[in-house]
């Protein structure tokens, strides 16, 4: 009785673990991939990159040199111009405001002891319009220590290279420099360097002694006279430059392979005056780097000038996309233009600039996907804009300059006057399941619900009550771009690089100390690149009837040309696992293989602290498929973002 009583007891269990296995786990909805559906569109979505990316302290971090303002590159008053000496602010005349220390003011660099001034070089041969002053106090200390103000990280034992130019009026004036923390404290043993009467170019090694994670440079001047220094720079040791860039960066924009470049961003190519921007006949052909697109050629593109972009576009063949002034400023100025009369001269540099350009790039042997194009202006959508983009293409196409020009907003009534490569209209996008995701303040940065001209995409950060972590919402919408591939001819995001403090920003890449480190964001569109697929299909995607109106998670699919590679991207925009099924169909695709890349929040799902959300782990697989199963489970991980790619050989 009690072996029948087992007997049964067993075969109870194990009928519950058969069923167990037999029964598959209940899902929230079904994708489709069939083989057999029409291609939607042929081609990928060039995705390309805004050379630039300012710092808070208003100098461009491609270059190498970690020392913001490091050559007081400082410019006299403009006329008619207003200053916000608190918050170092320049506007113009036309209400446009931009950051612009004055010589007045000793931007960049705090001093105890002594004085520091800003003097006028007028050295035809020197970069820079002015150098510092430094004039030790006539106390019992005779000395005067300057440090700049825009820390930086050090790790033990990290070695950096000191450049610059001196000079001193006496020789008994004794000039160090070292690495120090916020409180004055050498980190680095002083070097001494020596100065004469003339100026002197110096070269030091500074090794840092211990972990810091708010270092300067400070300099100690001792003694009677004045020392002169310019020409700044602190680059970490064995940095190696091509184009105007460190090869840490350049390697990091290879690896990427973006679909273009553009140069500057925003933020300098957007002026006033006719003359604060230069001829470019004048200069171009004689001088490799200059500050550019600038008030009075002063304010800071850094020392990425416009042939380490043209270089560079070439080397790596990425067609360029030069951003120019079209003598109007952004949206949110008042007035935002310059006289109208003043037109002719700006279309008189384009066309020159244009000229230039076509003598570089020989279309015919270069291809046509090195093709350089002008973009007028910077996220702009003003009617007078409109109407001064429509003068600019009527005299290109007058003076038969082949080449194209890009609208910096939505111009479509004059579609007729450009190509528009990268630049046009998209689909106005009304589908509930994006616009429930994303909060009213993206509207218009994020290309949602008005049809806009999308050259470059950057989000705004708000406190809306509606949380969504920083990656969910750009893998939401490059996975949204991808389906209208059909109304886009590319796109970027900005910025492109950030201060690794500066918490504002969701770059691609961390700039620290000297050193480039890629982010989730890059390391996603690096990915999302790589698994674009030559052509964008169709994808079934249901949810039950039960469920809400708009399906939580975000997907795109795309196909290799001969249909034996597929490729699924999807994001979860919520904080649940969702179960899903994945359906098979077509005649010829029966995949045998799926590899995936996994972007994995850190956060707990229930943590409180929505910013763990921000940092993601990425975690890659591949697993064999029974090529006879036309379906197959993956449960989407809470705002997990995965990449799949099927393989049918």
């Amino acid at each position: 009785m009690i072996r029948n009583r087992g007997y049964i007891y067993f075969m109870l269990v194990f009928a519950v673990l058969l069923s167990g296995c037999k029964q598959s786990v209940s899902t929230v909805g079904t994708i489709e991939i069939d083989a057999d559906k029409p291609v939607l569109h042929e081609g990928k979505l060039p995705v390309g990159i805004t050379l630039g990316g300012l710092s808070k302290s208003g100098k461009d971090l491609l270059s190498p040199n970690i020392l913001i303002n490091s050559g007081f590159e400082l410019a006299p008053r403009l006329e008619n111009c207003r200053y916000d000496f608190s918050r170092q602010l320049l506007t113009t005349p036309n209400g446009y405001t931009t950051f612009y220390p004055v010589p007045e003011l000793l931007f960049g660099w705090k001093s105890r002891g002594g004085f520091v001034s800003l003097q006028k070089s007028g050295e035809q041969s020197s970069v820079n319009q002015y150098h510092l002053s430094l004039q030790p106090a006539r106390d019992s200390l005779q000395r005067v220590e300057v440090i700049n103000t825009a820390a930086f990280s050090l790790s033990r034992d990290s070695q950096y290279t000191f450049r610059a130019r001196l000079k001193s009026s006496s020789d008994s004036l004794s000039i160090s420099v070292c690495l120090a923390d916020t409180a004055w404290m050498p980190v680095s043993t002083p070097q001494r360097i020596n100065a004469g009467q003339m100026w002197t170019p110096v070269s030091v090694t500074l090794t840092s002694e211990k972990d810091v994670s708010q270092a300067h440079l400070m300099i100690k001047v001792e003694g009677r006279g004045t020392s002169f220094i310019d020409d700044i720079r602190l680059v970490p040791q064995g940095t190696e430059e091509s184009h105007g860039l460190s090869g840490e960066l350049l390697r990091l924009i290879r690896e990427f392979d973006p679909g273009f470049m553009r140069f500057p961003d925003g933020r300098t190519a957007n002026g006033f005056f006719i003359d604060t921007y230069p001829e470019w006949t004048r200069w171009m052909e004689t001088e490799s780097r200059r500050p550019i697109w600038t008030l009075n050629q002063q304010e800071y593109t850094g020392e990425f000038g416009l042939k380490d972009f043209l270089s560079l576009s070439k080397e790596l063949r990425k067609p360029p996309i030069l951003i120019s002034n079209i003598g109007i400023t952004d949206r949110g100025a008042s007035p935002r233009a310059e006289n109208i009369k003043l037109l002719d001269e700006r279309v008189a540099s384009h066309i020159a600039l244009a000229q230039y350009l076509l003598n570089i790039y020989d279309i015919s042997k270069d291809s046509v996907h090195l093709s350089p194009a002008i973009q007028p202006g910077y996220d702009m959508t003003s009617y007078d804009y409109f109407r001064r983009f429509k003068v600019m293409s009527e005299k290109f196409r007058d003076n038969e300059i082949a080449i194209d020009l890009i609208s910096s907003g939505d111009i479509t009534s004059f579609q007729k006057f450009s190509n528009y490569i990268f630049d046009v209209p998209c689909t106005p996008i009304s589908s509930p399941e994006l616009s429930a995701i994303v909060p009213d303040i993206h509207d218009d940065e994020a290309m949602l619900r008005q049809p806009i001209m999308l050259g470059e995409c950057h989000f705004s950060e708000s406190d809306s009550s509606l949380f969504v972590p920083k990656l969910i919402l750009r893998a939401a919408f490059l996975i949204n771009a991808e389906n209208q591939v059909s109304h886009l001819r590319g796109l970027t995001v900005t910025p492109f690089l950030a201060e690794v403090n500066d918490g504002a920003k969701y770059p691609l890449i961390h700039v620290d100390g000297g050193r480039y480190t890629p982010t989730a964001l890059y390391h996603l569109m690096k990915a999302f690149i790589a698994m674009r697929g030559t052509t964008l299909r169709s994808l079934n995607e249901h949810t039950p009837k039960d469920q809400s109106p708009w399906s939580p998670l975000y997907a795109s699919l795309t196909s290799s040309a001969d249909n034996k590679v597929f490729y699924l991207k999807a994001v979860n925009t919520t904080r649940h696992p969702l179960p899903y099924k994945v359906l098979f169909k077509g005649k010829d695709f029966s995949p045998n293989k799926v590899r995936s890349l996994h972007f994995i929040p850190k956060g707990k799902t229930t943590t409180t602290e929505l910013k763990d959300f921000d940092h993601y782990s990425t975690v890659s697989d591949e697993r064999k498929l029974d090529t006879s199963d036309k379906e197959w489970q993956y449960t989407f991980k809470p705002y997990e973002i995965v990449f799949f790619e099927f393989t049918s050989r």
